[in-house]
Protein backbone atom coordinates (compact mmCIF):
# COMPACT_ATOMS: atom_id res chain seq x y z
CA UNK A 1 0.00 0.00 0.00
CA UNK A 2 1.76 3.10 -1.07
CA UNK A 3 1.55 6.03 1.43
CA UNK A 4 -0.47 8.86 0.30
CA UNK A 5 1.26 12.49 -0.23
CA UNK A 6 0.28 15.83 0.99
CA UNK A 7 1.73 18.96 -0.94
CA UNK A 8 1.25 22.87 -1.98
CA UNK A 9 1.43 23.92 -5.16
CA UNK A 10 1.11 26.68 -7.09
CA UNK A 11 -1.96 27.40 -9.54
CA UNK A 12 -2.24 25.82 -13.37
CA UNK A 13 -4.20 26.64 -15.90
CA UNK A 14 -5.81 23.21 -16.03
CA UNK A 15 -7.02 23.70 -12.55
CA UNK A 16 -8.98 26.76 -14.20
CA UNK A 17 -12.59 25.37 -13.71
CA UNK A 18 -12.08 23.43 -10.30
CA UNK A 19 -10.80 26.23 -8.86
CA UNK A 20 -14.10 28.55 -10.06
CA UNK A 21 -16.20 25.96 -8.65
CA UNK A 22 -14.65 25.58 -5.39
CA UNK A 23 -14.79 29.55 -4.91
CA UNK A 24 -18.50 30.10 -5.81
CA UNK A 25 -18.94 26.58 -3.25
CA UNK A 26 -16.90 28.33 -0.75
CA UNK A 27 -18.72 31.77 -1.21
CA UNK A 28 -22.31 29.73 -0.76
CA UNK A 29 -20.75 27.68 2.41
CA UNK A 30 -22.07 30.79 4.65
CA UNK A 31 -25.22 30.82 3.39
CA UNK A 32 -25.37 26.89 4.69
CA UNK A 33 -23.78 27.83 8.45
CA UNK A 34 -26.70 30.79 8.41
CA UNK A 35 -29.82 28.50 7.77
CA UNK A 36 -28.66 26.07 10.25
CA UNK A 37 -28.06 28.46 13.11
CA UNK A 38 -31.49 30.15 12.44
CA UNK A 39 -32.94 27.09 12.65
CA UNK A 40 -31.86 26.23 16.38
CA UNK A 41 -32.57 29.97 17.22
CA UNK A 42 -35.50 30.12 20.19
CA UNK A 43 -37.68 32.28 18.29
CA UNK A 44 -37.32 30.18 14.69
CA UNK A 45 -38.29 26.75 17.28
CA UNK A 46 -41.19 28.77 18.89
CA UNK A 47 -42.63 29.45 15.77
CA UNK A 48 -42.08 26.07 14.91
CA UNK A 49 -43.74 24.34 17.26
CA UNK A 50 -46.67 26.97 17.20
CA UNK A 51 -47.06 26.19 13.21
CA UNK A 52 -47.13 22.55 14.26
CA UNK A 53 -49.62 22.33 16.71
CA UNK A 54 -52.20 24.63 14.68
CA UNK A 55 -51.51 22.15 11.73
CA UNK A 56 -51.93 18.80 14.09
CA UNK A 57 -55.24 20.32 15.74
CA UNK A 58 -56.67 21.08 12.40
CA UNK A 59 -56.09 18.15 11.06
CA UNK A 60 -56.86 16.21 14.33
CA UNK A 61 -53.95 14.37 14.43
CA UNK A 62 -53.31 14.16 18.02
CA UNK A 63 -51.94 10.58 19.94
CA UNK A 64 -54.82 7.83 19.72
CA UNK A 65 -54.65 5.33 22.42
CA UNK A 66 -56.80 2.65 21.27
CA UNK A 67 -54.14 2.12 18.24
CA UNK A 68 -51.23 1.06 20.52
CA UNK A 69 -48.19 2.10 20.00
CA UNK A 70 -48.48 3.89 16.31
CA UNK A 71 -50.90 5.73 17.70
CA UNK A 72 -48.52 7.95 19.47
CA UNK A 73 -46.49 8.76 16.23
CA UNK A 74 -49.66 10.31 14.31
CA UNK A 75 -48.34 14.18 14.83
CA UNK A 76 -44.98 13.06 13.76
CA UNK A 77 -45.37 13.82 10.13
CA UNK A 78 -47.19 17.00 10.62
CA UNK A 79 -44.51 17.50 13.01
CA UNK A 80 -42.04 17.41 10.30
CA UNK A 81 -44.17 19.06 7.53
CA UNK A 82 -44.89 21.75 9.56
CA UNK A 83 -41.14 22.61 9.41
CA UNK A 84 -40.70 22.90 5.99
CA UNK A 85 -41.95 25.80 5.27
CA UNK A 86 -39.87 27.88 7.91
CA UNK A 87 -36.87 26.46 6.44
CA UNK A 88 -38.27 27.56 2.95
CA UNK A 89 -38.77 31.35 4.52
CA UNK A 90 -35.45 31.04 6.25
CA UNK A 91 -33.73 30.22 3.35
CA UNK A 92 -35.81 32.43 0.93
CA UNK A 93 -34.55 35.38 3.87
CA UNK A 94 -31.06 34.73 3.35
CA UNK A 95 -30.31 33.65 0.10
CA UNK A 96 -30.51 37.19 -2.00
CA UNK A 97 -27.83 38.59 -0.09
CA UNK A 98 -25.49 35.62 -0.14
CA UNK A 99 -25.50 35.24 -3.79
CA UNK A 100 -24.65 39.34 -4.47
CA UNK A 101 -21.67 37.97 -2.10
CA UNK A 102 -20.96 35.05 -4.33
CA UNK A 103 -21.76 36.88 -7.32
CA UNK A 104 -19.19 39.90 -6.54
CA UNK A 105 -16.67 37.17 -5.77
CA UNK A 106 -17.10 35.59 -9.19
CA UNK A 107 -17.17 39.34 -11.11
CA UNK A 108 -13.89 40.00 -9.31
CA UNK A 109 -10.73 41.33 -11.08
CA UNK A 110 -9.23 37.89 -10.47
CA UNK A 111 -11.46 35.75 -12.01
CA UNK A 112 -10.95 37.16 -15.37
CA UNK A 113 -7.60 35.34 -16.01
CA UNK A 114 -6.83 34.05 -12.46
CA UNK A 115 -3.23 32.80 -14.01
CA UNK A 116 -2.38 36.15 -15.66
CA UNK A 117 -3.52 37.52 -12.05
CA UNK A 118 -1.67 35.80 -9.64
CA UNK A 119 1.47 35.43 -11.74
CA UNK A 120 2.08 39.49 -12.45
CA UNK A 121 2.95 40.50 -9.07
CA UNK A 122 5.87 38.32 -6.93
CA UNK A 123 4.31 38.55 -3.98
CA UNK A 124 0.68 37.25 -5.79
CA UNK A 125 0.27 33.58 -5.96
CA UNK A 126 -3.06 31.06 -5.91
CA UNK A 127 -2.08 28.31 -3.78
CA UNK A 128 -4.10 24.53 -4.17
CA UNK A 129 -2.99 21.75 -1.52
CA UNK A 130 -3.69 18.00 -2.22
CA UNK A 131 -3.72 14.87 -0.30
CA UNK A 132 -2.73 11.58 -2.43
CA UNK A 133 -4.25 13.79 -5.55
CA UNK A 134 -7.24 14.75 -3.85
CA UNK A 135 -8.30 18.32 -3.48
CA UNK A 136 -7.98 19.65 0.00
CA UNK A 137 -7.98 23.33 -0.07
CA UNK A 138 -7.15 27.20 -1.63
CA UNK A 139 -5.99 29.75 -0.81
CA UNK A 140 -5.17 32.92 -3.38
CA UNK A 141 -3.19 35.90 -2.35
CA UNK A 142 -3.38 38.89 -4.43
CA UNK A 143 -0.47 42.15 -3.95
CA UNK A 144 -2.10 44.03 -6.62
CA UNK A 145 -4.68 45.60 -4.44
CA UNK A 146 -1.79 48.08 -3.49
CA UNK A 147 -1.27 48.81 -7.38
CA UNK A 148 2.11 50.40 -8.41
CA UNK A 149 1.95 53.95 -7.53
CA UNK A 150 3.25 55.64 -10.99
CA UNK A 151 6.50 57.91 -10.56
CA UNK A 152 8.47 59.64 -12.98
CA UNK A 153 11.38 58.01 -12.31
CA UNK A 154 10.41 54.48 -10.76
CA UNK A 155 7.80 52.35 -9.78
CA UNK A 156 6.97 51.75 -5.96
CA UNK A 157 5.87 47.99 -5.29
CA UNK A 158 2.79 47.92 -3.44
CA UNK A 159 3.24 47.54 0.48
CA UNK A 160 0.11 45.29 1.13
CA UNK A 161 -1.48 42.04 0.19
CA UNK A 162 -4.98 40.98 0.37
CA UNK A 163 -6.40 36.98 0.97
CA UNK A 164 -9.10 37.11 -1.42
CA UNK A 165 -9.84 33.37 -1.16
CA UNK A 166 -9.51 31.18 1.24
CA UNK A 167 -11.40 27.73 1.08
CA UNK A 168 -10.49 23.97 2.89
CA UNK A 169 -12.89 20.90 2.40
CA UNK A 170 -14.70 20.46 5.56
CA UNK A 171 -13.69 16.71 6.21
CA UNK A 172 -9.68 18.27 6.21
CA UNK A 173 -10.50 21.09 9.00
CA UNK A 174 -10.39 19.49 11.67
CA UNK A 175 -6.28 17.86 10.79
CA UNK A 176 -5.50 22.26 10.50
CA UNK A 177 -4.23 22.29 6.92
CA UNK A 178 -5.62 25.36 6.68
CA UNK A 179 -2.98 26.93 8.85
CA UNK A 180 -0.06 25.05 7.09
CA UNK A 181 -1.79 26.55 3.76
CA UNK A 182 -2.08 29.70 5.16
CA UNK A 183 1.51 29.73 6.55
CA UNK A 184 2.92 28.64 3.15
CA UNK A 185 1.31 31.58 1.71
CA UNK A 186 2.47 34.28 3.68
CA UNK A 187 5.84 33.12 3.98
CA UNK A 188 6.10 32.78 0.01
CA UNK A 189 4.88 36.32 -0.20
CA UNK A 190 7.18 37.63 2.08
CA UNK A 191 9.99 36.44 0.69
CA UNK A 192 8.91 37.30 -3.20
CA UNK A 193 8.28 40.75 -1.88
CA UNK A 194 10.34 42.29 0.60
CA UNK A 195 8.56 45.98 0.27
CA UNK A 196 5.60 44.05 1.77
CA UNK A 197 4.22 45.24 4.98
CA UNK A 198 0.76 43.82 5.82
CA UNK A 199 -1.42 41.07 4.68
CA UNK A 200 -5.09 41.74 5.45
CA UNK A 201 -7.86 38.86 5.61
CA UNK A 202 -11.74 38.92 5.38
CA UNK A 203 -13.57 37.53 8.70
CA UNK A 204 -16.69 36.08 9.10
CA UNK A 205 -18.32 34.32 12.09
CA UNK A 206 -20.06 32.03 9.75
CA UNK A 207 -16.64 30.80 9.09
CA UNK A 208 -14.95 29.99 12.22
CA UNK A 209 -12.33 27.98 11.17
CA UNK A 210 -10.69 30.46 9.05
CA UNK A 211 -11.26 33.15 12.04
CA UNK A 212 -9.27 30.75 14.27
CA UNK A 213 -6.79 30.40 11.46
CA UNK A 214 -6.23 33.92 11.02
CA UNK A 215 -6.46 34.77 14.80
CA UNK A 216 -3.32 31.35 15.04
CA UNK A 217 -1.24 33.56 12.98
CA UNK A 218 -1.16 36.88 14.53
CA UNK A 219 -3.68 38.10 12.70
CA UNK A 220 -5.33 41.44 14.13
CA UNK A 221 -9.01 42.55 14.24
CA UNK A 222 -10.22 45.27 12.30
CA UNK A 223 -12.37 46.18 15.25
CA UNK A 224 -9.60 46.10 17.53
CA UNK A 225 -7.19 48.76 15.64
CA UNK A 226 -9.96 51.29 14.95
CA UNK A 227 -11.93 51.18 17.84
CA UNK A 228 -9.55 50.69 20.99
CA UNK A 229 -5.85 51.25 22.02
CA UNK A 230 -4.73 47.96 21.94
CA UNK A 231 -1.43 48.76 19.91
CA UNK A 232 -0.34 51.60 21.87
CA UNK A 233 -0.76 49.45 25.42
CA UNK A 234 1.25 46.95 23.25
CA UNK A 235 3.55 49.46 22.55
CA UNK A 236 3.85 50.95 25.99
CA UNK A 237 4.34 47.22 27.42
CA UNK A 238 7.00 46.79 24.73
CA UNK A 239 9.06 50.20 25.86
CA UNK A 240 8.44 48.79 29.63
CA UNK A 241 10.51 45.61 28.68
CA UNK A 242 13.61 47.89 27.95
CA UNK A 243 13.24 48.94 31.72
CA UNK A 244 14.29 46.51 33.88
CA UNK A 245 13.86 48.60 36.76
CA UNK A 246 10.24 49.16 36.37
CA UNK A 247 7.90 46.25 37.10
CA UNK A 248 5.03 45.86 34.78
CA UNK A 249 1.46 44.43 36.08
CA UNK A 250 -1.03 43.67 33.39
CA UNK A 251 -4.70 43.34 34.40
CA UNK A 252 -6.88 41.86 31.54
CA UNK A 253 -10.81 42.25 31.73
CA UNK A 254 -11.36 42.99 28.20
CA UNK A 255 -8.63 41.45 25.61
CA UNK A 256 -7.36 38.32 26.17
CA UNK A 257 -3.31 38.82 27.04
CA UNK A 258 -1.82 37.95 23.94
CA UNK A 259 -3.79 40.20 22.00
CA UNK A 260 -1.86 42.78 23.69
CA UNK A 261 1.34 41.06 24.08
CA UNK A 262 1.97 38.15 22.18
CA UNK A 263 4.86 36.83 23.85
CA UNK A 264 6.00 37.45 27.33
CA UNK A 265 8.88 34.89 28.79
CA UNK A 266 9.14 34.56 32.59
CA UNK A 267 12.39 36.58 32.61
CA UNK A 268 10.60 39.46 31.94
CA UNK A 269 9.64 41.74 33.88
CA UNK A 270 5.79 42.24 33.14
CA UNK A 271 3.46 40.43 35.43
CA UNK A 272 0.53 39.29 33.31
CA UNK A 273 -3.13 38.77 35.30
CA UNK A 274 -5.61 37.08 32.45
CA UNK A 275 -9.32 37.44 34.31
CA UNK A 276 -11.36 37.19 31.15
CA UNK A 277 -13.11 34.78 32.80
CA UNK A 278 -14.08 36.22 36.19
CA UNK A 279 -17.65 37.01 35.35
CA UNK A 280 -19.75 38.05 37.76
CA UNK A 281 -23.47 35.91 38.54
CA UNK A 282 -22.00 33.41 36.01
CA UNK A 283 -18.56 32.25 37.62
CA UNK A 284 -19.06 30.02 41.06
CA UNK A 285 -15.62 31.27 42.19
CA UNK A 286 -16.25 34.75 41.41
CA UNK A 287 -14.74 36.98 43.69
CA UNK A 288 -14.20 41.20 43.72
CA UNK A 289 -10.97 41.63 41.79
CA UNK A 290 -10.19 45.08 43.62
CA UNK A 291 -8.75 43.31 46.64
CA UNK A 292 -6.15 41.43 44.50
CA UNK A 293 -5.02 44.29 42.28
CA UNK A 294 -3.76 46.10 45.73
CA UNK A 295 -2.64 43.11 47.26
CA UNK A 296 -0.02 42.92 43.79
CA UNK A 297 0.53 46.69 44.42
CA UNK A 298 1.27 46.54 47.46
CA UNK A 299 3.63 43.18 47.73
CA UNK A 300 5.83 44.86 44.42
CA UNK A 301 9.13 44.83 45.10
CA UNK A 302 10.76 48.42 46.07
CA UNK A 303 11.42 50.59 43.04
CA UNK A 304 9.01 52.00 39.94
CA UNK A 305 5.80 50.57 39.08
CA UNK A 306 3.06 50.69 36.03
CA UNK A 307 -0.06 49.00 36.97
CA UNK A 308 -2.39 48.85 33.11
CA UNK A 309 -6.04 47.73 33.54
CA UNK A 310 -7.96 45.99 30.43
CA UNK A 311 -10.97 47.98 30.86
CA UNK A 312 -11.92 49.68 33.44
CA UNK A 313 -15.61 49.45 31.92
CA UNK A 314 -15.69 45.97 32.29
CA UNK A 315 -14.36 46.04 35.84
CA UNK A 316 -16.76 49.34 36.47
CA UNK A 317 -19.51 46.45 35.20
CA UNK A 318 -18.02 44.02 37.71
CA UNK A 319 -18.43 46.01 40.54
CA UNK A 320 -21.68 47.75 39.79
CA UNK A 321 -20.79 51.20 41.00
CA UNK A 322 -19.39 53.53 38.88
CA UNK A 323 -18.57 55.96 42.14
CA UNK A 324 -17.00 53.10 43.80
CA UNK A 325 -15.20 52.30 40.68
CA UNK A 326 -13.67 55.84 40.98
CA UNK A 327 -12.77 55.75 44.84
CA UNK A 328 -11.03 52.43 43.69
CA UNK A 329 -8.99 53.82 40.94
CA UNK A 330 -8.11 57.17 43.93
CA UNK A 331 -7.05 54.64 46.19
CA UNK A 332 -4.83 52.85 43.57
CA UNK A 333 -3.46 55.76 42.31
CA UNK A 334 -2.37 56.88 45.63
CA UNK A 335 -0.32 53.67 46.01
CA UNK A 336 1.09 54.27 42.97
CA UNK A 337 2.46 58.09 43.96
CA UNK A 338 4.39 56.64 46.85
CA UNK A 339 6.54 55.04 44.28
CA UNK A 340 9.39 56.32 42.97
CA UNK A 341 9.32 57.82 39.07
CA UNK A 342 8.22 56.72 36.54
CA UNK A 343 5.28 54.87 38.37
CA UNK A 344 2.36 54.70 36.38
CA UNK A 345 -1.40 54.40 36.28
CA UNK A 346 -2.60 53.19 32.78
CA UNK A 347 -5.97 52.62 31.68
CA UNK A 348 -8.12 51.47 28.90
CA UNK A 349 -11.14 52.77 28.06
CA UNK A 350 -13.78 52.26 25.41
CA UNK A 351 -15.42 54.67 23.70
CA UNK A 352 -18.46 55.99 24.62
CA UNK A 353 -17.23 55.68 28.44
CA UNK A 354 -19.13 56.78 31.81
CA UNK A 355 -16.03 57.21 33.60
CA UNK A 356 -13.52 59.10 31.35
CA UNK A 357 -15.55 62.63 32.45
CA UNK A 358 -14.57 61.66 35.99
CA UNK A 359 -10.89 60.08 35.23
CA UNK A 360 -9.70 63.38 32.99
CA UNK A 361 -10.75 65.96 36.21
CA UNK A 362 -8.32 67.80 37.86
CA UNK A 363 -9.32 66.33 41.41
CA UNK A 364 -8.31 63.20 40.27
CA UNK A 365 -4.88 63.84 39.03
CA UNK A 366 -3.42 67.15 38.27
CA UNK A 367 -1.10 65.52 35.71
CA UNK A 368 -3.02 63.89 33.39
CA UNK A 369 -1.88 62.45 29.44
CA UNK A 370 -4.78 60.89 27.56
CA UNK A 371 -4.96 59.46 24.22
CA UNK A 372 -7.84 59.06 22.25
CA UNK A 373 -7.68 56.48 19.08
CA UNK A 374 -9.15 57.88 15.89
CA UNK A 375 -9.47 56.63 12.61
CA UNK A 376 -7.52 57.75 9.25
CA UNK A 377 -10.81 57.61 7.59
CA UNK A 378 -12.03 60.38 9.76
CA UNK A 379 -9.22 62.91 8.70
CA UNK A 380 -10.01 62.14 4.91
CA UNK A 381 -13.64 62.46 4.97
CA UNK A 382 -12.84 66.05 6.49
CA UNK A 383 -10.09 67.16 3.90
CA UNK A 384 -12.39 65.86 1.16
CA UNK A 385 -15.87 66.72 2.69
CA UNK A 386 -15.11 69.95 4.88
CA UNK A 387 -11.78 71.31 3.30
CA UNK A 388 -10.14 71.16 6.30
CA UNK A 389 -7.22 69.61 6.83
CA UNK A 390 -4.76 68.73 10.47
CA UNK A 391 -2.51 72.31 11.57
CA UNK A 392 -0.67 73.81 10.33
CA UNK A 393 -2.40 73.27 7.37
CA UNK A 394 -5.89 74.66 8.54
CA UNK A 395 -6.04 76.86 11.70
CA UNK A 396 -6.54 74.97 14.60
CA UNK A 397 -9.68 76.60 15.72
CA UNK A 398 -11.42 76.11 12.56
CA UNK A 399 -9.99 71.99 12.46
CA UNK A 400 -11.00 71.32 16.18
CA UNK A 401 -14.27 72.70 16.02
CA UNK A 402 -15.12 70.67 12.99
CA UNK A 403 -13.10 67.40 13.84
CA UNK A 404 -14.03 66.82 17.81
CA UNK A 405 -18.13 67.51 17.58
CA UNK A 406 -17.62 64.59 14.23
CA UNK A 407 -15.34 62.26 16.11
CA UNK A 408 -18.23 61.78 18.68
CA UNK A 409 -20.75 60.37 16.32
CA UNK A 410 -19.88 56.68 16.63
CA UNK A 411 -22.64 55.75 14.09
CA UNK A 412 -20.85 57.96 11.52
CA UNK A 413 -17.40 57.22 11.99
CA UNK A 414 -18.55 53.10 12.24
CA UNK A 415 -20.17 53.78 8.48
CA UNK A 416 -16.82 55.46 6.57
CA UNK A 417 -14.99 52.75 8.45
CA UNK A 418 -16.86 49.85 7.60
CA UNK A 419 -19.38 51.42 4.69
CA UNK A 420 -22.61 50.19 4.76
CA UNK A 421 -21.86 46.78 2.99
CA UNK A 422 -18.07 46.45 4.59
CA UNK A 423 -16.45 48.12 1.80
CA UNK A 424 -15.64 51.42 3.86
CA UNK A 425 -12.75 53.68 3.71
CA UNK A 426 -11.11 52.00 6.03
CA UNK A 427 -12.25 48.08 5.91
CA UNK A 428 -9.76 46.32 5.87
CA UNK A 429 -6.57 48.36 6.11
CA UNK A 430 -6.72 49.28 9.80
CA UNK A 431 -2.99 49.91 9.75
CA UNK A 432 -2.42 53.43 10.94
CA UNK A 433 -4.27 55.35 13.03
CA UNK A 434 -4.84 59.00 14.42
CA UNK A 435 -4.17 59.91 18.02
CA UNK A 436 -5.53 62.63 19.77
CA UNK A 437 -2.86 63.53 22.77
CA UNK A 438 -3.83 65.74 25.28
CA UNK A 439 -1.43 66.47 27.78
CA UNK A 440 -1.75 68.56 31.28
CA UNK A 441 0.70 69.77 33.28
CA UNK A 442 1.09 69.09 37.17
CA UNK A 443 -0.15 72.10 37.97
CA UNK A 444 -3.58 71.34 36.88
CA UNK A 445 -4.75 74.96 35.55
CA UNK A 446 -6.17 75.71 32.07
CA UNK A 447 -2.36 76.93 30.99
CA UNK A 448 -0.95 74.11 31.41
CA UNK A 449 -3.19 72.10 29.12
CA UNK A 450 -1.70 71.21 25.25
CA UNK A 451 -3.75 69.26 22.43
CA UNK A 452 -2.38 67.61 19.60
CA UNK A 453 -3.05 65.51 16.83
CA UNK A 454 -0.06 62.78 15.54
CA UNK A 455 0.19 60.13 13.63
CA UNK A 456 0.30 56.17 14.59
CA UNK A 457 1.89 53.00 12.37
CA UNK A 458 1.76 50.06 13.67
CA UNK A 459 5.60 49.54 12.37
CA UNK A 460 6.78 53.23 12.77
CA UNK A 461 5.13 53.66 15.55
CA UNK A 462 4.25 57.57 16.71
CA UNK A 463 4.70 59.51 13.53
CA UNK A 464 3.46 62.96 11.78
CA UNK A 465 0.49 62.62 10.03
CA UNK A 466 2.42 63.27 6.85
CA UNK A 467 4.32 60.13 7.17
CA UNK A 468 0.87 58.12 7.06
CA UNK A 469 0.36 55.96 3.82
CA UNK A 470 -3.44 56.65 3.30
CA UNK A 471 -3.10 60.29 4.20
CA UNK A 472 -0.69 60.91 1.15
CA UNK A 473 -3.38 61.38 -1.78
CA UNK A 474 -4.78 64.08 0.66
CA UNK A 475 -1.35 66.28 0.81
CA UNK A 476 -0.83 65.34 -2.83
CA UNK A 477 -4.10 66.87 -3.72
CA UNK A 478 -3.94 70.01 -1.27
CA UNK A 479 -0.62 70.85 -3.02
CA UNK A 480 -1.80 70.35 -6.56
CA UNK A 481 -4.59 72.87 -5.42
CA UNK A 482 -2.44 75.02 -4.62
CA UNK A 483 -0.46 74.99 -7.95
CA UNK A 484 -3.80 75.40 -10.15
CA UNK A 485 -4.58 78.23 -7.98
CA UNK A 486 -1.84 80.43 -8.97
CA UNK A 487 -3.14 80.81 -12.67
CA UNK A 488 -6.44 82.02 -11.17
CA UNK A 489 -4.63 84.70 -8.98
CA UNK A 490 -4.72 88.91 -9.62
CA UNK A 491 -1.58 91.08 -9.74
CA UNK A 492 -2.16 92.13 -5.90
CA UNK A 493 -2.17 88.37 -4.87
CA UNK A 494 0.71 87.86 -7.03
CA UNK A 495 2.69 90.27 -5.61
CA UNK A 496 1.36 89.01 -2.12
CA UNK A 497 3.13 85.42 -2.83
CA UNK A 498 6.50 86.98 -4.07
CA UNK A 499 6.36 88.76 -0.66
CA UNK A 500 5.41 84.59 1.05
CA UNK A 501 8.32 83.97 -1.41
CA UNK A 502 6.15 81.72 -3.23
CA UNK A 503 7.22 82.30 -6.98
CA UNK A 504 4.04 82.01 -9.38
CA UNK A 505 6.21 81.77 -12.49
CA UNK A 506 7.83 78.17 -11.36
CA UNK A 507 6.07 75.62 -12.92
CA UNK A 508 4.90 77.77 -16.26
CA UNK A 509 5.53 76.53 -19.98
CA UNK A 510 7.23 79.86 -20.82
CA UNK A 511 9.29 82.65 -19.54
CA UNK A 512 7.18 85.47 -17.77
CA UNK A 513 10.66 87.24 -16.33
CA UNK A 514 12.32 90.31 -18.17
CA UNK A 515 15.97 91.63 -18.11
CA UNK A 516 17.03 94.92 -17.23
CA UNK A 517 16.81 96.08 -20.35
CA UNK A 518 13.52 95.27 -21.50
CA UNK A 519 12.21 96.50 -18.38
CA UNK A 520 14.24 100.41 -19.39
CA UNK A 521 12.98 99.67 -22.53
CA UNK A 522 8.91 99.11 -21.31
CA UNK A 523 9.42 102.02 -19.24
CA UNK A 524 10.39 104.41 -22.24
CA UNK A 525 6.60 103.80 -23.93
CA UNK A 526 4.53 106.05 -23.64
CA UNK A 527 1.00 104.76 -22.27
CA UNK A 528 -2.29 106.48 -24.40
CA UNK A 529 -4.84 109.21 -22.93
CA UNK A 530 -2.45 110.05 -20.41
CA UNK A 531 -1.36 113.49 -22.04
CA UNK A 532 1.97 112.97 -21.63
CA UNK A 533 1.95 113.43 -18.19
CA UNK A 534 1.41 116.92 -18.63
CA UNK A 535 -1.96 118.94 -16.55
CA UNK A 536 -4.68 120.81 -18.49
CA UNK A 537 -4.46 124.52 -18.49
CA UNK A 538 -8.12 125.12 -19.00
CA UNK A 539 -10.22 125.26 -15.53
CA UNK A 540 -12.62 122.24 -15.11
CA UNK A 541 -16.44 123.41 -16.33
CA UNK A 542 -19.45 121.97 -16.72
CA UNK A 543 -21.23 122.28 -20.10
CA UNK A 544 -25.66 121.40 -19.36
CA UNK A 545 -28.10 121.79 -22.62
CA UNK A 546 -31.29 122.11 -20.68
CA UNK A 547 -34.27 120.01 -21.62
CA UNK A 548 -37.71 121.30 -22.61
CA UNK A 549 -39.48 119.92 -18.65
CA UNK A 550 -36.93 121.55 -16.90
CA UNK A 551 -38.37 124.84 -14.46
CA UNK A 552 -35.71 126.82 -14.45
CA UNK A 553 -37.31 130.28 -12.97
CA UNK A 554 -35.89 132.19 -10.79
CA UNK A 555 -39.62 132.07 -8.94
CA UNK A 556 -39.57 131.40 -5.39
CA UNK A 557 -41.01 128.11 -4.47
CA UNK A 558 -42.16 129.20 -1.43
CA UNK A 559 -43.62 132.62 -1.73
CA UNK A 560 -47.30 131.55 -0.90
CA UNK A 561 -46.26 130.44 2.67
CA UNK A 562 -46.97 132.61 5.49
CA UNK A 563 -43.45 131.97 7.37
Amino acid sequence: MTEREAKIRRFEPSDDKRVRFVVGKAAMESLAVANRRAYIHPLIISAWLFLSYAVINYMNRWPRFDQGFLGYLRPIPLLAASMVPVMFLIDWLNRPDFENITEHVLRGPDMSDLHTFYTSRPGSGLWICEFGGLFVGLIALDANSDALVKDEKENRPSTSAVIRHFYVDEVYRKSGIQEDLLSHALRMAFDAEPALQVVNAHDSPLLPYIRNCLQNAAFISTEELNKSGIPLLRSILINSEALPSTRSFLFSFLYPPAHILPDVSSESNIQVFNWLDSIPDYTVSWSDRRREIFIVVESALPGSIQIIIDSIDVLSEDIGSIIETYAFFSSLLRLIRARPEPSRLILHATLPSQLTPLLTQPTFSPSLIQLIVHPVALLKHLAKEYLTLPPPSSPRAKFWSTFLPLSDRTHDIERLVYGTNGDGDGSGRAVEMAVDVLVRGGDGKKRGFERELEGWSLFEGPCDLTKLERLKEVWIRKAAVEVNSITLLRDADIKLSYKAGIDPTQNVSFNLNLTLAQQESRAQVPLPYAHGGKSLAAAASIFYDPDSADDLDDDDPDEDLDI
